[in-house]
Protein backbone atom coordinates (compact mmCIF):
# COMPACT_ATOMS: atom_id res chain seq x y z
CA UNK A 1 0.00 0.00 0.00
CA UNK A 2 1.61 3.45 -1.07
CA UNK A 3 2.01 6.23 1.38
CA UNK A 4 -1.26 8.09 -0.14
CA UNK A 5 -3.49 4.93 0.45
CA UNK A 6 -2.61 4.60 3.52
CA UNK A 7 -3.33 8.67 3.99
CA UNK A 8 -6.87 8.48 2.32
CA UNK A 9 -7.60 5.38 4.34
CA UNK A 10 -6.95 7.20 7.75
CA UNK A 11 -9.09 10.33 6.67
CA UNK A 12 -12.04 8.38 5.47
CA UNK A 13 -11.57 6.34 9.02
CA UNK A 14 -11.44 9.97 10.83
CA UNK A 15 -14.46 10.66 8.74
CA UNK A 16 -16.35 7.36 9.62
CA UNK A 17 -15.51 7.83 12.92
CA UNK A 18 -16.88 11.65 12.71
CA UNK A 19 -13.90 13.12 13.76
CA UNK A 20 -14.14 15.82 10.81
CA UNK A 21 -10.98 18.13 12.16
CA UNK A 22 -8.83 15.48 11.87
CA UNK A 23 -10.24 14.22 8.56
CA UNK A 24 -9.66 17.65 7.42
CA UNK A 25 -6.07 17.27 8.14
CA UNK A 26 -5.68 14.07 6.41
CA UNK A 27 -7.43 14.83 3.76
CA UNK A 28 -5.10 17.88 3.48
CA UNK A 29 -1.78 15.86 3.82
CA UNK A 30 -3.27 13.76 0.88
CA UNK A 31 -4.19 16.30 -1.41
CA UNK A 32 -0.42 18.08 -0.45
CA UNK A 33 1.21 14.95 -1.45
CA UNK A 34 -0.82 13.70 -4.55
CA UNK A 35 0.15 17.65 -5.61
CA UNK A 36 3.63 17.37 -5.20
CA UNK A 37 3.10 13.74 -7.63
CA UNK A 38 2.46 16.28 -10.59
CA UNK A 39 5.16 15.22 -12.33
CA UNK A 40 4.17 11.33 -11.81
CA UNK A 41 1.07 11.83 -12.11
CA UNK A 42 -1.06 8.68 -13.28
CA UNK A 43 -4.88 6.98 -12.44
CA UNK A 44 -4.64 6.58 -9.18
CA UNK A 45 -2.82 9.21 -7.65
CA UNK A 46 -5.37 11.52 -10.19
CA UNK A 47 -8.30 9.92 -8.62
CA UNK A 48 -6.95 9.82 -4.73
CA UNK A 49 -6.65 14.12 -5.42
CA UNK A 50 -10.17 14.30 -6.14
CA UNK A 51 -11.30 12.33 -3.75
CA UNK A 52 -9.53 14.39 -1.30
CA UNK A 53 -10.79 17.69 -2.74
CA UNK A 54 -14.41 16.48 -3.20
CA UNK A 55 -13.89 15.03 0.69
CA UNK A 56 -12.02 18.36 1.56
CA UNK A 57 -15.48 20.41 -0.53
CA UNK A 58 -17.71 18.66 1.80
CA UNK A 59 -16.05 19.42 4.95
CA UNK A 60 -16.03 22.90 3.96
CA UNK A 61 -19.68 23.02 2.93
CA UNK A 62 -20.55 21.51 6.40
CA UNK A 63 -18.58 24.04 8.10
CA UNK A 64 -21.27 26.86 6.18
CA UNK A 65 -17.66 27.60 4.31
CA UNK A 66 -18.85 27.54 0.72
CA UNK A 67 -16.55 29.36 -0.79
CA UNK A 68 -13.71 27.33 0.61
CA UNK A 69 -15.63 24.30 -0.72
CA UNK A 70 -16.12 25.50 -4.35
CA UNK A 71 -12.16 26.17 -4.36
CA UNK A 72 -11.32 22.53 -3.61
CA UNK A 73 -14.22 21.51 -5.63
CA UNK A 74 -12.72 23.47 -8.43
CA UNK A 75 -8.88 21.92 -7.79
CA UNK A 76 -10.94 18.36 -7.92
CA UNK A 77 -12.16 19.69 -12.25
CA UNK A 78 -8.75 20.93 -12.55
CA UNK A 79 -6.55 17.90 -11.66
CA UNK A 80 -9.34 15.68 -13.23
CA UNK A 81 -9.03 18.12 -16.80
CA UNK A 82 -5.27 17.55 -16.74
CA UNK A 83 -5.57 13.98 -17.39
CA UNK A 84 -7.04 12.81 -20.15
CA UNK A 85 -10.41 11.39 -18.70
CA UNK A 86 -12.25 11.89 -22.16
CA UNK A 87 -12.33 7.73 -23.06
CA UNK A 88 -12.20 6.68 -19.06
CA UNK A 89 -15.72 6.02 -17.74
CA UNK A 90 -14.58 6.11 -14.03
CA UNK A 91 -13.02 9.51 -14.59
CA UNK A 92 -16.19 10.95 -15.95
CA UNK A 93 -18.18 9.74 -13.06
CA UNK A 94 -15.74 11.94 -10.96
CA UNK A 95 -16.57 14.28 -12.75
CA UNK A 96 -19.68 14.39 -12.70
CA UNK A 97 -19.80 13.52 -9.03
CA UNK A 98 -17.21 17.26 -8.64
CA UNK A 99 -20.15 18.78 -10.97
CA UNK A 100 -22.90 17.66 -8.47
CA UNK A 101 -20.66 18.83 -5.67
CA UNK A 102 -20.18 21.98 -7.37
CA UNK A 103 -24.01 22.75 -8.02
CA UNK A 104 -24.87 21.85 -4.04
CA UNK A 105 -21.84 24.41 -2.63
CA UNK A 106 -23.57 26.96 -5.06
CA UNK A 107 -27.27 26.32 -4.01
CA UNK A 108 -25.96 26.20 -0.66
CA UNK A 109 -24.80 29.94 -1.77
CA UNK A 110 -27.66 30.65 -2.73
CA UNK A 111 -26.21 31.40 -6.32
CA UNK A 112 -28.93 29.34 -8.09
CA UNK A 113 -27.91 29.69 -11.88
CA UNK A 114 -24.52 28.61 -11.18
CA UNK A 115 -25.88 25.68 -9.00
CA UNK A 116 -28.13 24.92 -12.37
CA UNK A 117 -25.13 25.04 -14.54
CA UNK A 118 -23.24 22.63 -12.71
CA UNK A 119 -26.32 20.46 -12.39
CA UNK A 120 -26.90 20.28 -16.20
CA UNK A 121 -23.40 19.64 -16.33
CA UNK A 122 -23.61 16.69 -13.93
CA UNK A 123 -26.79 15.40 -15.68
CA UNK A 124 -24.63 15.47 -19.23
CA UNK A 125 -21.93 13.00 -18.17
CA UNK A 126 -24.48 10.59 -16.67
CA UNK A 127 -26.65 10.42 -19.27
CA UNK A 128 -23.61 9.56 -21.87
CA UNK A 129 -22.56 6.90 -19.21
CA UNK A 130 -25.91 5.68 -19.43
CA UNK A 131 -25.63 5.34 -22.89
CA UNK A 132 -21.91 4.44 -23.62
CA UNK A 133 -21.20 2.41 -20.53
CA UNK A 134 -24.99 0.79 -19.61
CA UNK A 135 -24.30 1.43 -15.78
CA UNK A 136 -28.21 1.58 -14.81
CA UNK A 137 -26.60 3.12 -11.28
CA UNK A 138 -26.26 6.27 -13.37
CA UNK A 139 -29.99 5.93 -14.08
CA UNK A 140 -30.62 6.67 -10.19
CA UNK A 141 -27.64 9.59 -10.83
CA UNK A 142 -29.80 10.96 -13.28
CA UNK A 143 -33.04 10.57 -11.78
CA UNK A 144 -30.88 12.75 -8.68
CA UNK A 145 -29.95 15.31 -11.01
CA UNK A 146 -33.21 15.78 -11.99
CA UNK A 147 -34.31 16.00 -8.16
CA UNK A 148 -31.44 18.77 -7.40
CA UNK A 149 -32.30 20.39 -10.80
CA UNK A 150 -35.88 20.80 -10.14
CA UNK A 151 -35.27 22.08 -6.21
CA UNK A 152 -32.74 24.48 -7.48
CA UNK A 153 -35.05 25.75 -10.57
CA UNK A 154 -37.98 26.03 -7.73
CA UNK A 155 -35.70 27.92 -5.23
CA UNK A 156 -35.19 30.42 -8.24
CA UNK A 157 -38.62 30.46 -8.95
CA UNK A 158 -38.22 29.19 -12.65
CA UNK A 159 -41.52 26.97 -11.86
CA UNK A 160 -41.52 25.96 -15.29
CA UNK A 161 -38.23 24.34 -15.53
CA UNK A 162 -38.81 22.98 -11.85
CA UNK A 163 -42.40 21.56 -13.01
CA UNK A 164 -40.29 19.61 -16.08
CA UNK A 165 -37.58 18.67 -14.57
CA UNK A 166 -40.14 17.20 -11.70
CA UNK A 167 -41.99 15.16 -14.12
CA UNK A 168 -38.96 13.73 -15.18
CA UNK A 169 -38.20 12.28 -11.95
CA UNK A 170 -41.68 10.98 -11.58
CA UNK A 171 -41.24 9.25 -15.26
CA UNK A 172 -37.88 7.57 -14.23
CA UNK A 173 -38.95 6.41 -10.80
CA UNK A 174 -41.56 4.20 -12.62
Amino acid sequence: MSFAEELWHLAALFNKAQKPSDAEMAYLRLYEYCSQSQDDLNEHIVHLLTISCNNLGSIYLLKNESSRAMEYYSYAIKHIKSYTYEDKPDFRRDLSVTYSNLGMAYEFAKNYQSSIEYYEKCLEIREWLLQSVGDYQDLRNIYNCYNNLACVCEKAHRDSEAEQYYKKTILLSY
